[in-house]
């Protein structure tokens, strides 16, 4: 960003009008990136100190998704992404800001990590009690060593891009968890990374159910597999 700016600083109308874009586009990149990366940061510190306290309402989850969507629009400029929400999914019990920044970080990690294969694609079903969304790509998948340490704090895939501290995942976590849900990490079928969310339906069940219980029947519906 400092050096994108102190060039359009120092350029002072020599430069072509497709250097000058490409400049305050890089600026406009690399200043979303740092929101992205400054918010990782502040919600891993108030997970660090317990201070994550939820907002929690009934909340229908495509208008979550759409938000999420929104937040990534200049990063997902050009790729499809697919999307399965059946229209008589029910409200989910839920903190909307926090679930669309879980939402956020598991699409640009999809993003960063498959490159340019194939779409991302979102779905979501009721499973049981439980409410369950799924993010895959068709990427190059999961290293199949030890993914449980994909979601600890500063831990990065071996395909990761540049410029990220490992949080990402680690938030997407602890999220769930303060739900009373969790995300696994998964092979998509078909090829590809595949991260499933499971929170509560009920009110009682997010309040009372213990982390670390995502749902491990079988996917009935489409988008994902």
């Amino acid at each position: 960003i400092i050096g994108a700016a102190t060039t359009l600083l120092g350029s002072q109308g020599r430069l072509q009008g497709n250097e000058h874009g490409e400049l305050v586009g890089a600026i406009c990149d690399e200043a979303r990136r740092m929101d992205r990366l400054i918010a990782n940061i502040l919600d891993m510190a108030r997970v660090s100190s317990g201070g994550l306290a939820l907002a929690q309402d009934w909340v229908p989850l495509e208008e979550v998704v759409g938000a999420a969507l929104e937040h990534l629009d200049a990063k997902l400029a050009g790729r499809e992404v697919r999307l399965d929400l059946p229209a008589d999914l029910p409200f989910a019990w839920i903190d909307s800001v926090l679930f669309e920044h879980l939402l956020v970080n598991l699409v640009e990690n999809a993003v960063d990590h498959a490159g340019g294969a194939g779409p991302i694609e979102i779905s979501a079903r009721v499973a049981g009690e439980s409410l369950e969304v799924r993010v895959a790509d068709h990427g190059a998948g999961l290293p199949v060593a030890n993914r449980e340490a994909l979601f600890e704090r500063f831990t990065r895939g071996p395909r990761a891009r540049g410029g990220g501290v490992g949080l990402g995942l680690a938030i997407c976590r602890a999220v769930a968890r303060a739900h009373g849900g969790d995300v696994v990490a998964e092979d998509r079928p078909g090829g590809g990374a595949l991260f499933r969310v499971v929170v509560p339906l009920s009110r009682d069940e997010a309040a009372e159910a213990p982390a670390g219980q995502a749902d491990q029947g079988e996917w009935a519906g489409g988008g994902c597999g």
